[in-house]
């Protein structure tokens, strides 16, 4: 057993080599975990849980590159026409969620998390701002345009819920949202009964993604995703905004 503050970048690898021996594990999922045990520690230094220098060395563990580890499939766009021949088999909750996804593009987890609070209302083409998102650890804002079509499935919402619920998508009634897990088991069902082959909600980005390249290029379904570099400085972040809101009352 390691200590604590005996803890360092040969023990982290060491961790890292076990994991990789668990199983068939691929790199993209070990420099997860390594990158969590980071995150673990930060927090430890956060609460004088654990010494500072801990933390700050684990830092210089490097990632593991190419060809160490098995890599993850590439995510493939699901059909439409399985998502639409899906879409009766599944509560209209999940229904509405899967179509929030088509219409925006956004993560599954964006619209899982969806909050009435977290929606800007007030133009005619409303924006949702996630409290929670992939990148705002590293300071990048995250806005998703709501076009007319998500626009029209949130409206329906509303209807049904009650005034004080914040959370969009919860399942039975309950006041918390779809976890991953229930979201991603119900559309593996629904598929399975409508018949198609199986696909999984990250795959509606991808769906998205596509059909927006093939009509407005690759920078659209840049603007849309928010896949803008990182480290691009923000002058741009107002006119990507624009171009974002002209394709969601086009396409969403």
């Amino acid at each position: 057993m390691t200590l604590i503050s005996d803890f360092g970048p040969n023990a982290l690898r060491q961790t890292r080599e076990a994991v990789l021996r668990s199983g068939n594990v691929s790199r993209q999922y070990a420099n997860k975990i390594i990158s969590l045990a980071k995150t673990i520690f930060s927090w430890g230094v956060a609460h004088e849980l654990v010494p500072e220098t801990v933390a700050a060395v684990l830092r210089y563990v490097e990632p593991l590159p190419k060809g160490i580890a098995p890599e993850n499939p590439p995510v493939k766009p699901v059909l439409m026409e399985d998502v639409w021949k899906t879409i009766p088999y599944l509560p209209s909750i999940v229904a509405d969620m899967v179509r929030i996804q088509l219409f925006t593009g956004a993560r599954p987890s964006e619209v899982r998390l969806m909050k009435r609070s977290e929606l800007d209302m007030t133009g005619e083409t409303w924006i949702y701002h996630p409290g929670h998102h992939k990148n705002e650890w590293r300071g990048a804002d995250r806005t998703i345009p709501i076009g007319p079509q998500a626009r029209e499935v949130l409206n329906k919402r509303f209807l049904t819920l009650p005034a004080n619920r914040d959370y969009l998508f919860c399942p039975d009634g309950r006041d918390q949202p779809y976890r991953q897990e229930s979201y991603c088991r119900v559309v593996r069902k629904a598929a399975k009964r409508a018949g198609v082959t199986h696909w999984f909600p990250y795959q509606l980005r991808h769906t998205r993604a596509t059909e927006i390249r093939k009509r407005h290029g690759i920078e659209g379904s840049q603007v849309i995703l928010g896949h803008a570099t990182i480290d691009a400085t923000q002058i741009y972040a107002e006119q990507n905004l624009a171009e974002a809101i002209r394709i969601a009352e086009s396409e969403g």
